[in-house]
């Protein structure tokens, strides 16, 4: 459900207006825990985090992960 969320997201102008990545967590573990360690994020899986100025700003996982929910992350920040 988070990813296709998350597809669904990348056709909207919010997404224009941020930087993306999609880091998988099983194949690129070292990268996602680093991450989640560096922006001050928990780890979770699946996992959306907004970053801003090197610090999450917003993060949810799981059915949490809507388009709704990535877009007002992004309208806020």
């Amino acid at each position: 459900m988070a990813h296709g969320a998350w597809a669904k997201f990348l056709n909207t102008p919010e997404a224009e207006q941020v930087g993306l990545a999609f880091v998988r967590v099983i194949e690129e573990r070292p990268v996602s825990l680093a991450f989640a360690d560096r922006v001050g994020a928990k780890h979770a899986s699946p996992q959306a985090v907004l970053v801003k100025n090197g610090q999450a700003v917003w993060h949810d996982s799981h059915w949490n992960i809507t388009v709704d929910a990535l877009k007002s992350a992004v309208a806020k920040a």
